[in-house]
């Protein structure tokens, strides 16, 4: 997060507090003073969602105040629930972070290439934060380069690309967004696919997706890392997904190293973005 954002930030939460009659637009009204057209980058990685926009956060129900006062608490802490999360993150958006972008002209398509890339970097992180950050960097570079995604402010950008990534890996797994790797120190890739065969099948019998898993574990242990705030705590089937991602990531070093005197301690899961 930018010195800007942070700014931005601490002028709206220590004015809620300090003018607690002022209207949430009021507040935001007040903290972006001057402060129309820039870029704030409000992703932390100390936050249990690294981004302070999350709905959970305090800033992000400043934002849903503001601009969607319509969306409850229960909504915004359970973030639509396991089945309805991805319809939640595109009301989020439209209702609360377009709005946002507009009134205060945030997020430009005019910026400059290497920042407008870094936006959508930190966006699809946002959205994704189970995804490796090459990965996203990736991403936002191969966006960067065609005139239909670069002509779109930031925000916009990245939240349509995810949107028909998340369309496409949900009707086809086998060509989806995301796909399995194994990192084990010493293995063949023999080995290692027989364990991501392995880790596979956890979630084809689980019926929690990979994606899910990942995003669940990401939550659960930021919320561990933070202290365990109670605002911040992860909801049931989250806890859940996240334990069938360590079930998966067993599975996975089991059958790659049956056999094997040890594991190395390196050894790990992840989700890898499907490269077209």
């Amino acid at each position: 997060m930018d010195n800007e954002s942070k700014a931005i930030l601490q002028t709206a939460l220590a004015v809620r507090v300090s003018h607690p009659h002022a209207t949430a637009l009021e507040v935001l009204d007040l903290a972006m003073t001057d402060r129309n057209r820039s870029d704030p980058d409000f992703s932390d990685a100390s936050t249990p969602a690294g981004d302070h926009t999350d709905p959970a956060s305090p800033f992000g129900r400043l934002l849903r105040d503001a601009f969607a006062p319509e969306i409850t608490d229960a909504e915004l802490t359970e973030r639509g629930g396991p089945s309805g999360e991805s319809a939640f993150w595109v009301r989020w958006h439209q209702r609360v972070m377009e709005p946002f972008a507009e009134r205060y002209r945030l997020w430009s398509a005019e910026t400059d290439d290497d920042r407008w890339t870094t936006l959508v970097s930190a966006q699809v992180l946002k959205r994704w934060p189970h995804l490796a950050a090459t990965d996203s960097e990736e991403i936002a570079r191969r966006l960067a380069l065609l005139p239909e995604w670069r002509s779109v402010a930031a925000e916009a950008a990245a939240d349509a690309y995810v949107r028909q990534s998340e369309e496409r890996n949900a009707t086809n797994r086998e060509h989806g967004a995301f796909q399995l790797a194994l990192h084990i120190e010493g293995a063949t890739p023999d080995d290692l696919a027989r364990g991501v065969a392995a880790a596979q099948a956890v979630f084809d019998d689980t019926g929690v997706t990979p994606a899910k898993a990942a995003r669940a574990l990401f939550n659960r242990d930021g919320w561990d890392v933070r202290g365990f705030p109670e605002e911040a705590q992860p909801t049931e089937a989250e806890m859940q997904a996240a334990a069938v991602w360590e079930d998966a990531e067993f599975a996975a070093t089991s059958a790659c190293c049956a056999g094997w005197a040890t594991v190395p301690v390196s050894a790990h899961l992840e989700l890898r973005w499907r490269w077209e």
